[in-house]
């Protein structure tokens, strides 16, 4: 949107994952649904004849029936992000033959809670999301996404471009907006921007509004003039 525009930019990264955005992750459970091979199937062996009971009414994983579950962060508007899950979904169907189910989380602290209590399988993690299931779960890292070409994402506050505001002092006592506390780049790297330069985030801003994980929702709240500022992975103005 050519009426907003940028007053910081900052890469987002952290040391301890430093080229991590979004990220797919498992939980270790989802380990034991690897399919045994023919052989296996074919010569299985004592402990395993004697040890492996099938449950009783409870279809086999991963089938339509007791499908994979795979969430997503809600960083945008829920239809747009599970219109482009159902690719890599059907792509994960047709690699392993697994059924997937997808939904996007009501937060980010849900999808966190979700995989380490093993009701979500497979997650998409945006960067301290992943640090604190990891911490709580130990889930695992398989893939990490690449934007533009790059294995890392940068964040920016924006302001309408009719606005005054010009840097990061300007900013105090306007009304901000920010898509999730857990958002690395959405809330975290900005209140830690704040507090670099002195102030106090708490009480910096006149108002600070959540967008529920949205980042096409705080573009939209400042372009409607809604909202002062916000903040927003970069650059979220062009997917709105």
């Amino acid at each position: 949107m050519n009426f907003l525009k940028k007053i910081f930019l900052v890469i987002v990264t952290l040391s301890i994952i430093a080229s991590l955005s979004l990220t797919l992750t498992c939980c270790p459970a989802v380990k034991e649904v690897v399919k045994p091979t023919e052989e296996a199937e074919e010569t299985p062996t004592e402990e395993a004849a004697t040890t492996e009971e099938p449950t009783e009414g409870v279809a086999e994983f991963g089938t339509a029936e007791n499908p994979l579950v795979m969430a997503f962060a809600p960083s945008r508007e829920a239809d747009r992000i599970l219109a482009s899950g159902e690719k890599v979904e059907k792509m994960i169907e047709e690699r392993t033959g697994y059924k997937i189910e997808s939904f996007v989380a009501t937060s980010y602290a849900a999808l966190i809670e979700s995989m380490c209590t093993g009701n979500t399988h497979i997650g998409w993690l945006a960067t301290v999301q992943y640090v604190i299931a990891k911490d709580k779960c130990n889930i695992e890292v398989l893939l990490t996404s690449v934007r533009y070409g790059k294995p890392y994402y940068k964040g920016q506050i924006i302001v309408h471009v009719d606005s005054d505001i010009e840097d990061i002092a300007d900013l105090e006592g306007k009304t901000f907006a920010y898509s999730d506390p857990l958002s690395t780049s959405g809330f975290i790297y900005p209140m830690a921007l704040l507090v670099k330069e002195g102030y106090d985030y708490k009480t910096f801003f006149s108002e600070i509004n959540s967008m529920d994980g949205s980042h096409d929702a705080t573009v939209l709240a400042v372009y409607n003039k809604e909202i002062d500022c916000g903040a927003t992975f970069d650059d979220a103005r062009d997917i709105v």
